[in-house]
């Protein structure tokens, strides 16, 4: 059963907690300005997280915390993912969700009105990761070329991303990030196809993740 605890709780022990891998720090760029950041770890184990923030956005669109992670459960692939999304205003929204391999076991997603058709879990149609799952496949140079696709309690998305390119001493892979069902991104902006460009270093180090929005680039930049 997936109990609802705020993620922030959760969190702040973390600083005290062995991680597995240094976390990794971006900064989001977009509209000319600075608009937010995000921290991520990458653990071995599969139990990794995210704590990002967006507070410069254009007239507030989009402005808030995210914070996700994904835990360990008993038993060969069974995992949860718990993320917590707070709005500037402090509207607050929980998701959990638990996965046995690749499949969606259970969804709860709190207040009810951000349910969906597609938080029936019977409604899911191909094998799934988590968001953060999702997120974190990006950092790996070798699966440029794959398709992969992730749930999160509301929609399916597909992430399909070419071989990597060469461009300098860097490699590009570029794609789509594409909602198959389910609501879009923003409210009544719906934000449902996005273009994707990963720029990896010579070493097979992530550096950036660009994107569009509103007809403007917004990108994740690496912070050494």
């Amino acid at each position: 059963m997936i109990r609802l605890r705020p993620l922030l709780l959760l969190f702040a022990g973390l600083a005290a907690a062995p991680l597995t891998a240094e976390p990794q720090s971006f900064n989001f760029k977009g509209f000319g300005a600075d608009v937010g950041r995000m921290t991520l770890n990458i653990a071995a184990d599969g139990a990794h997280w995210l704590d990002s923030q967006t507070d410069n956005m254009p007239f507030g669109f989009l402005n808030g915390t995210y914070v996700a992670r994904t835990d360990l459960q008993r038993g060969v692939g069974n995992r949860s993912f718990l993320a917590d999304r707070i709005a500037a205003d402090g509207d607050t929204r929980y998701y959990r969700l638990a996965f046995s391999g690749d499949t969606v076991t259970e969804t709860l997603i709190e207040p009810a009105a951000d349910l969906t058709e597609m938080s029936d879990i019977t409604r899911i149609d191909r094998p799934v990761a988590s968001p953060l799952e999702a997120l974190v496949s990006l950092f790996d140079l070798s699966r440029c070329g794959e398709t992969r696709s992730f749930y999160d309690g509301r929609r399916i998305v597909d992430i399909t991303l070419s071989p990597p390119e060469p461009e300098g001493e860097n490699s590009v892979c570029r794609g789509r990030y594409e909602i198959v069902a389910g609501p879009g991104h923003g409210g009544i902006v719906g934000l449902k196809n996005l273009p994707l460009t990963l720029t990896f270093d010579g070493e097979g180090t992530l550096q950036q993740i660009a994107t569009r929005l509103l007809f403007f680039r917004v990108a994740a930049e690496r912070v050494e």
